[in-house]
């Protein structure tokens, strides 16, 4: 607001008005800015990890020369050869650090460059600066952004961009660096950058280098999905841009197949408006790809278009690489035909049951939905494949990347048998941390079952070494200490070269069993070596009160869980826990030091679909010399265990776990006057 007239003197009032005037002037100029992103040239706006915004004002000036050196792009990049691993530090978790350049005004010898901020660009950087990966420190960043917007390929000229580039101030030769452009093969220049653009042909594309992302559109927003019974054409194609020879080929199928095959041109550029040449009939683009079943693709731009209005992209272009291929399965929600073959497509798309073409239309719109969308979920997409690319072991399973939270999950392996042979015996892996007298007792118990063939101690204490070897107490059974890098529970579901029998005890320090409770178990878990078997039962219950999943440990009808403490299972699930648990569940575990074993539990029954098998009446196993209270007496630990199940439900999307009503016994298990040596298993304890 400008101040009001004043009567004072004129050696007063001239300095007073020409002040209040520019004040004003520069008022106007910032309200005018801040009311169109696209009009953005002096701030960009950054929200911090905890959702406060901070503007950063003021831009730096930098000078553009034509005679600054640039290093041509390598074609030979790979992840191994041009990044820098060691700048990304092993941080507790698993994240890389990025760095986005200040916004920076250039001036070339002809005078100030047009880098005014695209919305689609501004989204990117905003959406990066808002993540968890984001780093206001250069000093500790594994990944610098350049913050110059190459989206619009006319704006700046390759050669200049090339420049303004290389003048970065941890620039490095383009070293660990991600640029943003439209079209990366149009002669810019970026040395061992890694580049995200479109239009990607595999001949030019340095996989596992760059990234390949869709062509962002003004505007998008998903159309919605429609089924395809109520699409009208089975398949439509845009000819615009095609050789002659292509469009003669296409005009041909259409004659044949009349609206089984729309073939159209763009006829109204300004109205992206389409008609077809056969009937002059007219389309809007998008409302012809939400009424078609298929689209045939051979652009990347025709490729958005079609997965946003929920058509089933059929790709032509062999040598098209598609957004986000290295973790994104395509096969699940489009085809690819040849040039040669497009004679037979409405004949092969017309054979596809009713039930395939559902399939690939909720891959579409998943896909779509989930890395595509928008600038924003695919800058945040490209986030996660670089720091899988760094932390590989932190990565997500393939079906988490392709598969929805909740879709049936594929059998167990066929190399499960239906029984397991009882020759390789089992071994016990024993999780302590510093009860050494209480883990030289558990160990004398389990070492005296004559299935045991070898025990694995997981030493969790990193500032207290093991007991010397003169130490450990004579046990006729091979045993191996291994020395963990981090106390992590999740250490006892390790995939171990150690473990070379089939079947695993997993056992606690303060678990005391016999020999006799032992060989039963693994007994029973060798007629069903898919299934986890194990002691102490848990339960799982819905609670209408506070409309969620509770933990439960008390005596019930019903048993949908059994601790990890005493349990036996296949090996395999140490290999699936380590790669196909949800990395978001893992990482709970090892945050809050528990629930480990429920999310074990949970793991097996998605795989199975069976519920875990419960042995012997016994609930409790403890030692009863430990003089440390037990954790599952603390009320604390119900709701926090409480809290694992209903979060990990709703990170599975759905409750795998199911319950069962049975447990099983010896066949003579307390039957009266027989004498010990008529029973199998004489020395097992009740309840």
């Amino acid at each position: 607001m400008c101040p009001r007239r004043v009567n004072v003197r004129s050696s007063v009032l001239f300095p007073l008005l020409f002040s209040s005037l520019l004040g004003c002037i520069v008022l106007s100029v910032i309200l005018f800015a801040l009311s169109d992103v696209k009009s953005i040239s002096f701030l960009l706006q950054r929200v911090s990890p905890s959702g406060a915004s901070q503007l950063a004002f003021g831009r730096e000036v930098v000078k553009v020369s034509a005679e600054d050196s640039v290093a041509a792009t390598d074609p030979t990049c790979s992840f191994i050869s041009c990044f820098d691993v060691y700048r990304c530090g092993f941080g507790l978790d698993y994240r890389i650090k990025v760095y986005i350049y200040p916004l920076s005004d250039y001036f070339a010898e002809n005078g100030t460059l047009d880098l005014k901020i695209s919305r689609e660009f501004y989204e990117i950087l905003d959406a990066i600066s808002g993540s968890e990966y984001h780093t206001s420190d250069p000093s500790e960043a594994c990944l610098f952004v350049p913050s110059i917007d190459l989206l619009n390929g006319k704006r700046v000229p390759p050669q200049v961009a090339s420049r303004l580039l290389a003048q970065l101030p941890y620039w490095n030769n383009g070293t660990n660096h991600l640029v943003w452009t439209l079209f990366p093969s149009r002669g810019l220049q970026v040395g061992k950058a890694m580049l995200a653009g479109s239009g990607w042909r595999h001949s030019s594309f340095r996989r596992f280098h760059d990234l390949s992302v869709p062509l962002l559109i003004p505007d998008s927003h998903s159309a919605g999905t429609v089924t395809a019974t109520a699409r009208e054409f089975l398949v439509s194609a845009i000819s615009t841009g095609v050789t002659s020879q292509m469009r003669s080929v296409l005009s041909d199928i259409a004659r044949r197949h009349g609206d089984d095959f729309v073939l159209v041109e763009v006829c109204d550029l300004s109205s992206l408006s389409v008609c077809e040449a056969s009937s002059q009939r007219r389309f809007s683009s998008a409302d012809l790809l939400r009424r078609s079943v298929f689209c045939l693709i051979w652009h990347d731009g025709f490729l958005f278009e079609a997965l946003k209005a929920g058509c089933i992209p059929v790709v032509m272009a062999e040598e098209m690489v598609l957004p986000f291929s290295e973790v994104l399965e395509w096969n699940l929600a489009s085809l690819s035909i040849r040039e040669h073959e497009l004679g037979h497509l409405v004949a092969r798309v017309r054979a596809m049951s009713a039930h395939r073409i559902a399939h690939f239309q909720e891959h579409v719109s998943y896909l779509f939905g989930q890395y595509l969308s928008s600038a924003r979920t695919v800058a945040l997409t490209a986030l996660r494949i670089l720091n899988e690319r760094v932390f590989p072991f932190a990565a997500r399973a393939h079906r988490e990347w392709n598969f929805p939270r909740g879709w049936l999950q594929p059998a167990p392996p066929m190399f499960i048998p239906l029984s397991a042979g009882v020759l390789n015996g089992y071994t016990a892996v024993v999780l302590t941390f510093d009860r050494v007298d209480s883990l030289f007792n558990v160990l004398v118990n389990i070492a005296a079952s004559p299935s045991l063939v070898k025990i694995l101690v997981v030493w969790n204490n990193q500032l207290k070494p093991p007991p010397a070897a003169h130490q450990w107490p004579k046990l006729g059974k091979p045993l191996k200490v291994m020395q963990t890098p981090r106390n992590l529970l999740s250490n006892r579901f390790y995939p171990y070269d150690e473990i070379e029998s089939e079947a695993v005890l997993s056992i606690d320090d303060d678990i005391l069993m016999t020999a006799d409770e032992l060989e039963f178990g693994f007994h029973v878990w060798r007629q069903m070596p898919d299934r986890l078997v194990g002691f102490p039962p848990r339960m799982h219950c819905w609670d209408n009160a506070s409309d969620q999943w509770r933990y439960d440990s008390e005596w019930r009808n019903d048993v949908s869980m059994v601790l990890t403490g005493a349990a036996f299972y296949h090996k395999y699930y140490h290999f699936l826990f380590q790669h196909g648990l949800p990395v978001d569940i893992r990482r709970w575990v090892d945050e809050h030091m528990n629930c480990e074993d429920i999310a074990f539990n949970f793991l097996v029954a998605n795989s199975t679909r069976k519920a875990v098998v419960k042995v012997l009446p016994k609930k409790k196993f403890r030692c009863p010399q430990c003089l440390a209270p037990e954790l599952s007496a603390d009320y604390s630990h119900y709701l926090e265990r409480s809290r694992c199940i209903d979060h990990f439900s709703r990170l599975y999307g759905s409750m795998p776990l199911s319950a069962a009503q049975f447990r099983v016994d010896p066949l003579l298990f307390k039957t009266d006057r027989l004498p010990d040596d008529m029973l199998a298993f004489p020395n097992i304890g009740t309840i």
